[in-house]
This record gives structure tokens, sequence and C-alpha cells, in this order.
């Protein structure tokens, strides 16, 4: 049965699935709401073909191809897709299960059990397999089905299926009877070259080749005719007949034989392919003459690889491998181009492969520099301690199919004018605002909202999270959650009113305001501004040349919205731009080229791979001819001109690296300027392993967003701007981050190797989209604790010491907020003296200052330097405490309890015999900080007559 869609207008839906022929159907996991994928035809080269997308989200959804049954033993089946769009490789799975006609109820079989298989984007694929089947009553059936991405989009050309007849022998149809089905070959996708002509020929779902010199002999699982044979670069090729049956392992297949004589005697090395079609680039098989066939009952694919393909320069192949004699040992393999080996790497388990037996499965992989003349020739991997047994061959995967005009759009709805949104903010966390938000008119609609600080905008965020309840409730594909990341120096020192408010739209959310209180004790804040403000700077030099690097992964729309923003000046000779691109194919470069023909200097780099950010923006950097450096996202929309201000702060010879202003990107209302990124500062807290957190500065009591430009620890690589000389110094971005704190530790490296300032100038405003269509993978969360392990174990010491180092003489500088010095103090005897120190205390510093009660010594979440005067506290109590807190012990006497002294970072006492006293006890310095207090805090009550002395004692020193 091969699938014919041909004069189909329409598909209809019933329930969760869609009919797309009387044997194919799409189907999907059971959902309220809009169905979570379309389909409809669209013409392919003149070929009708369906066109498939599906919705983000979760659940399963799969196509089902149901086999009508006969009294044959073998099944072969077979899908030819194309990936459009996703953004990373499809994955696909295909596998083989049995439905209970009467209850519907559906096996998976745990003999054929499906594999995970990658899928290139804008390739086609032929997935093709075959199985030994225990023939089916009337109340089952055989299916087979593949499960599908979501998020994703594809063309399917064609679903078949084929029965097979033949004998099994006893022990192979009694393990057939016991599991239902048996892998002859399991299934794996293969690259098509030509889509015509590869479905003019009848599917091949199995083949098993033994070649010498002279001849090959073997079985093919096809209705085709004939196959055809090559020798790779001889120019020697013929056809294969059909003849007999053929033999796998426990199954003898009628009609199945294959066998062709050469005419002459193959050589040495020499590689020997067997074709679906004359000439067709990708072969069913491939092996030297001579090799011996592997297969077994079931066939046993020792040998498989997954990917091949070029990328930019470099050759990328992954696979996997079973030992041929001890299964699930690593085994060594060897890499050819044609018949020379060009390297060698040990596979390696585990690998979850779809290999029989994926548990003895080990995996490997190489990745080389590729030489023009190697670019079209036949990638060969082998057993290098096996060469009598098969090896696999493919010809890389080197220029995709243009998918422009294919892929569906997927552009969310926007909201009615007049609509109405309903939700619940569910948290108001210390670290975030969490909730959902739908839009009762279109549940998919992505609904806008700003977090407001009292009545200030404070952040802004529109809804992308699935929630399965709101789902349930209103329809639609679920995605209304919604997540506000909240600054650390937002933390407020008084009582405050964080609200979340919907952009454009009437109605509010449930708990959608709170009441933050002030935190415990007595606040004074800080009287002075931290100094980070930058002394204006200089002229701009005239003649300096900028590079701009902008990565690129199918951002067309994005870079044609950033072009059109920039200022005139930008776009002049005295600027390039440099676009660094990851494999685009959605006509990046056709914008880049469009915008370049209006007199700007641009030039597209294809990268070919999706590289890392540090990698390609070193390697933008190399290209680069400017003096001064800049890396740019490609989802900036410039509200002014860039490059002279950027060339006027960097002529300032303390400034080594200028970040920019950001605003969020807001749709709903451009007129709402909610600042973004005003610097990188450092987390006072760190993760539950003890990893640093940066995070982006917002506009609030800690920033200075007036200022031209302000001192910080370090700026985001949205926009980064340095000389290009000490870019080089050094050492660029460090490759060893993927996707994450590179720019941190860029920065941090140009502050402590060349000493200069990194400043974010708030003269320099853009508006920036921040990736919200960004797709998280099963992978993001271990590529970001990676980052943070290695950005911790770099910087975490010297961090800890420049927290501390500068903490009064430069504060906010790393944390992003001044500091906050706690006194722990009795209520009679310690408090009017805590008072006054700190009042003292912040005329000489922009710091703040909290007086915390007893029922308040637990939590110093915040504090940033903690002076105790009390020897009621106990530090064994404290549940939460920042690792940069400092500890400060101020003793009366030294007759207190002088235990756990040990445990502060500084000691003082009232005395110097004191001091002298209880550093010989504890064997620790021990420093003098005499007992004092304001005469005019003393002063203050009004004069009474039983007051009346010759003398008075206040045990105070006056100075």
């Amino acid at each position: 049965m091969r699938s014919d869609w041909t004069g189909k207008e329409a598909f209809s839906q019933s329930g969760s699935a869609l009919q797309l022929t009387e044997d194919l159907s799409l189907e999907w996991r059971d959902t309220a709401g809009a169905p979570p994928a379309r389909a409809d035809f669209i013409f392919y080269q003149g070929r009708p073909v369906i066109r498939i997308a599906t919705s983000p989200g979760q659940g399963w959804i799969r196509l089902h191809l149901k086999v009508k049954p006969e009294n044959k033993p073998a099944l072969g089946a077979r899908f030819v897709m194309l990936p459009l769009h996703a953004e990373k490789r499809a994955i696909v799975k295909p596998f083989v299960a049995v439905t209970n006609l009467r209850t519907r109820h559906r096996t998976d079989l745990a003999a054929a059990p499906g594999a995970r298989m990658p899928l290139e984007r804008g390739y086609w694929y032929d997935i093709a397999g075959a199985f030994l089947c225990k023939r089916m009553d009337r109340k089952h059936r055989m299916d087979i089905l593949v499960d599908v991405p979501r998020d994703a989009q594809f063309l399917l050309a064609e679903c078949a299926y084929d029965w097979f007849d033949g004998d099994l022998d006893a022990g192979t149809r009694q393990s057939v009877k016991r599991e239902e089905a048996l892998p002859l070959s399991s299934f794996a996708p293969r690259p098509v070259g030509d889509l015509g002509a590869h479905l003019a020929s009848p599917p091949v779902y199995a083949i098993s080749v033994r070649a010498d010199r002279q001849q090959l002999a073997g079985g093919a699982l096809t209705r085709a005719d004939s196959l055809y044979w090559s020798v790779h670069d001889t120019g020697l090729s013929g056809a294969i007949r059909r003849e007999g049956d053929a033999q796998f392992g426990g199954f003898q297949a009628s009609d199945a034989g294959i066998g062709a004589v050469f005419g002459r005697e193959l050589g040495d090395s020499q590689l020997l392919k067997v074709s679906q079609a004359e000439g067709e680039g990708h072969p069913l098989w491939m092996a030297e003459p001579g090799a011996a066939e592997i297969t077994k009952t079931p066939v046993s694919e020792h040998l498989r690889i997954r990917t091949c393909k070029i990328k930019g320069h470099e050759l990328l192949v992954e696979g996997e491998a079973v030992h041929p004699v001890y299964p699930g040992m690593p085994v060594r393999v060897e890499l050819r181009i044609g018949v020379t080996a060009i390297a060698s790497a040990l596979a390696n388990p585990p690998s979850s492969g779809s290999l029989p037996g994926a548990g003895s499965s080990c995996q490997f992989a190489f990745r080389l520099p590729l030489r023009p003349h190697q670019r079209d020739r036949l990638v060969v991997v082998a057993f290098e301690d096996f060469r009598t047994l098969t090896a696999v061959a493919s010809w890389p995967l080197d220029r995709p199919v243009d998918t422009r005009g294919f892929e569906l759009e997927t552009a969310p709805p926007a909201m009615p004018a007049d609509a109405t949104v309903a939700g619940e903010v569910e948290t108001f966390g210390p670290q975030d605002v969490t909730g959902w938000a739908v839009c009762e008119e279109q549940p998919d609609a992505p609904v806008e909202l700003v977090l407001k600080l009292g009545e200030t905008p404070f952040a802004y965020t529109r809804t992308r999270f699935y929630r399965k309840e709101a789902q349930t409730r209103y329809g639609g594909w679920g995605f209304c959650g919604f997540k506000f990341e909240l600054p650390p120096n937002m933390a407020p020192l008084e009582e405050v009113r964080l609200s979340v408010v919907p952009i454009g739209a009437a109605g509010g959310l449930v708990n959608g305001s709170i009441l933050l209180p002030a935190p415990e004790g007595r606040v004074d804040r800080a009287t002075m501004d931290a100094p980070r403000r930058v002394e204006p700077r200089g002229a701009a030099e005239p003649g300096t040349t900028i590079s701009v690097v902008v990565l690129n992964r199918d951002g067309a729309d994005l870079l044609d919205a950033m072009f059109r923003s920039c200022a005139e000046g930008d776009l002049s000779d005295r600027t390039e731009w440099i676009i660094v691109d990851h494999g685009s194919v959605d006509g990046s470069e056709d914008v880049c080229r469009e915008h370049a023909k209006g007199g700007a200097t641009i030039r597209f780099l294809p990268r070919g791979r999706n590289d890392s950010f540090s990698a390609s923006n070193n390697f933008g950097a190399r290209q680069a001819s400017g003096s001064i450096l800049v890396f740019a996202n490609n989802d900036l929309v410039f509200t002014e001109g860039f490059g002279d201000r950027v060339r006027s702060h960097l002529s300032a010879a303390s400034s080594g690296v200028v970040g920019a202003r950001l605003l969020d990107h807001v749709g709903a209302d451009a007129g709402l300027r909610i600042d973004q990124h005003l610097g990188v500062f450092l987390d006072r807290r760190t993760t539950e392993e003890g990893l640093i957190r940066p995070y982006e500065a917002r506009n609030g009591s800690e920033t200075d967003a007036q200022a031209p430009a302000t001192r910080c620890i370090a700026v985001t690589g949205a926009f980064l701007a340095m000389r290009r000389a000490n870019f080089l110094r050094v050492g660029g971005f460090d490759e060893a981050y993927v996707y994450g704190l590179e720019d941190v530790d860029l920065c941090l490296r140009v502050r402590r190797d060349l000493g200069l300032n990194v400043i974010c100038a708030n003269d320099i405003v853009i508006a920036h989209h921040r990736g919200y269509s960004r797709q998280k993978t099963a992978l993001t969360g271990v590529r970001i604790g990676r980052n943070a392990e290695v950005f911790t174990s770099r910087w975490g010491a010297s961090i800890r010491r420049l927290a501390r180092a500068t903490r009064l003489t430069d504060p906010a500088l790393v944390a992003g907020a001044r500091p906050v010095v706690a006194f722990l103090s009795d209520a009679d005897d310690g408090a009017v003296m805590a008072r006054e120190l700190g009042a003292a205390l912040q005329r000489q510093v922009a710091c703040h200052v909290r007086h915390i009660p007893e029922s308040g010594w637990t939590d110093l979440a915040g504090v940033d330097i903690a002076i105790v005067l009390t020897e009621r506290f106990d530090l064994r109590k404290v549940g939460n405490a920042g690792p940069w807190l400092t500890l400060v012990r101020w003793m009366w006497a030294p007759g207190e309890d002088a235990a756990d002294v040990d445990a502060f970072d500084h000691v003082f006492v009232t005395s110097t015999a004191g001091a002298a006293q209880l550093e010989r006890t504890v064997g620790r310095r021990v420093q003098v900080l005499p007992a004092a207090a304001s005469q005019r805090a003393l002063t203050t009550a009004a004069a009474r007559n039983e007051w009346v002395c010759d003398y008075c004692l206040t045990g105070v020193s006056f100075r």
C-alpha cells in the first residue's frame, strides 16, 4: 500500500485525530481547546504533499498507519518526510504496536521498541523498517506509529507498507508467537537526494548483502523489479537481478533474492554500493568486496550513522555501534573519506540508539575540518579491528532545501481591541512573580503584562508558559503562564506595593496586587548616593571605525527591523556590520544584501553550524577591521544613533567596556518605557549549590538612570563595545561557556587584567526583544548549570574578596545596591550606641542601616554587615544569610561570653585593657572600639529638679 491523496482537498477531524487517508491519521493526546496540530495540502516540485504543523506544549502527537492484515509473516513500512521548521533538530520516533479493535487499547511491542531519530531541518528522509509479525485475528490489528515533535513543521511525501511471504523456522516462529513482532531491520532514516526519482521506485524496507570481488548475492524486501550496484569513484555499475528466495536468518523470504556478477574482479579497498535507483547518492548498503554480512535473526545492524553533515568548513559525523563480539563493550571505529582513513574514535556507552539491542549500543562522534576536495566525497565509518565486517557510508548533508516557500505562518493571534483579560497572580516571591493570564475572546493571543513598583512601571513580560488548568477552563493551546524575574537590588527597605497589570485590555488579575512590608525593625535609608556615576566623557575620536558583530540564525525579520532602526551615521563607511550566520534558511542573507544596496557595509559570513556565542563572536572579531568592536544581538531596535556615543565613551582612558541602556520591547504600547538593563551585578545570594548568580539591574532606588553613564561589574553581551586591541589583549570571549556568562567573564577580565572600568552608557538607549520566542530544551538547565559551575570555579573566591573589600569604599559596585549594615543589640544598653554609630556611618558612607529586634535575628537576608552588641545573639540559629555577610562582634567587656568569637570576621572591645585580655584568651586579634554616643542625643530632655547634681557620670566619652 502506497499513500495516495490525489484529489483530496481537506482533512476531517474526529475527536483527537485528523484523518489524512483511509489508513493514515494524525492523532494527539486528548486535550481541551484548539487541536495541537493542523495539516493541509501543498505542492512540492509539482507533487502533492501534506504539510503538518504542531503547536508547542506537552503531550504526544503521532502519525498512525493502520495496517490491513494479510496471511504473510513479514511487514515493511516507510515514511518519507522533510522537517521544515524547528528550533533544534526534529526528533521522530517510529514504533510498532498492536491495537485491540474492540477496546481500542493499544500495546507497544517490547521486542520492536521505537528509537528517537534526529532529523536535520531542510532535508528529505526515507524512514523504513521491516518486521516479522504474528498473524493477527479479527480482534487485533498491527499498527505503525511515528511520534512527531511539538512546535515543528514538516512535509509528508509518502507513507507505505507491504506484506511479504515466506517461511519461518521453528525457533523464529516460536519467538514471533511469543513477542508478536521481531525486527528484521529496525526503522532508520536515510537521506533522500532527488525526491521525484526516489518516489518513482518502490520502497526498499530491508536489505541483506554478501559480496566478494566478482559477485554479490543476498535479499531485499521490496516490490522493485531491480536494484543497482556501483563501485565508488570507478564508473563501474550495473543492475541487480531479482532471483529466487532469500534467507534473513530464520526467515526465508519468497522471491526476495538478489544477485549480480560484476564482469571483472574488483580491487582491494574499493567501495561497493547498492542503491534503490541508478545514480542515487545515499546507498542502501555499502561495503568493501569480500566483507561478510552481519545479519542474523533478527537482522543485527551493528553500525549506523545518525548524522553526517557539513557545517561551515567542518564535517560532523555521529552514530552508534554494537561490538560484533562483545555487545555492550566499547569498540573502535574509523572514519574514512572515500577509501582514505582520516580519524578513529572509541564508541562508548551509553547510547539510547535505534539499533536492535539498543542497550548494547555505543555512541561515536567525529568533528573534523574539511578540505575543499573532500566536500563531495563519500563518508565511511567502519570497525577498525573487524575489517571483514560491513561498514556504513553516507553522502554528507551539505546544502539544505530552501523551505521558505513551504513554511506555515505560525504567528499567534492578536488580542481584539475590546479584549477582557482574566487570570491570577499566584506568587509574589523574593526572586520572581508568577501566575497566568488569558484573553477571554482569543485564548491563544499572548497577553502583555507590566509589573508596577508603586505607580512606576518596573518590568514587562508576556504569557508564554503552558498552564493546563487555564487551558481546561478557557480553551486554546494553554500557553498563558507568565513569570517576572525580580532583580535582587529591587528588594525594598520600606513598605511598597507591587501590582501586575495587563496592557491594552479590560479586567484584572485575582491577587494582582500585594503590599510588601518593610523589613522588621527600624530602617534608616542611605542619605548618600553610591559613587558609581562616571565623569563626562570626552569628544569622539575622528575617523575611529567600528565593527559590529551580530550572530544570526533564521532572524531575517529581526535583522530587517534592526537595520531599519539604525541612524544614517551607523550605516556609513565608518561602521562595518559583520553578520555571522548559523545556518539560516529564511532569507537572512537576502535581507543583508538589500540593506547593503543603500550604502551600508554589511558582510554576511555563513558559518553553517549553530556554534556557541563565544566561538562565533571570536570568529567575527577576527574578521573585523574596525578599531572598536561592538557585539550586538540581532533583536535590537535602536532609538537613536549609537556610534558616536560609543566612540566618545571609549575615548576616556579609564573606559574598558561600554554597555547600553536596554529597554523592554513592549508591543501593545510603544509609549511605555521600561528599563531592562542598567548594568550587570552579582546577587548577594547564591544557588543551593553555592553558584554565583549575575543579574541585570532595572530602574529603581538603587540605580542612577539619569546619569550619562555609571560604573558596574559587567554589562550584557546583547550590546557590548570595547577597543579591538583590548579585546585581543584579554583573549576574547572564553569558549568554555556555551550561551551564558561569557559576557560577564570578559568584563571581569578587563577589570582585573587591564585595570579599566566597565560602564553602562545610559545615553545609548536601545529596545531589546530579549528572545521571548527562544525555545528551551531539556538540556537548557544543564547548560545553565554548567556555565555557572565554570564561572564560580574561576571567579568565586576573587569576587567574594572584591565584594568585601569594596563594600564600604566603593558601595554598590559588585552587588548593584548600597550595602545594608544591621545592628543587633539589647533594647536598653546598646540601642542608643547602635543608633548613633549607624548615623555616624551614614554621614561617611553610602549605606542603609537596620536595627533588628531580637525576633528577627535568625533572618539576616539582605544584610551585608551585621554588628552584634549582645551576648544573647546565637549565630547557630541564623537560617538565612548571604555568603558575603561580614559579621562584627562589639563587646562591652571581656567578661562577656566569648566562646563564639571565632565565628566573627572582626571583634572589637570598648576598652584597651579588655581587648588585650580577650586577645590572650582566644588567641586572635581583638581591636579597640571605645563606646561613644552623641552628646546631642543625650541632652534633648527637658531639665527636671530631681536631676540637679554637682557631677554627672555618663560612662561615655564625648569628643
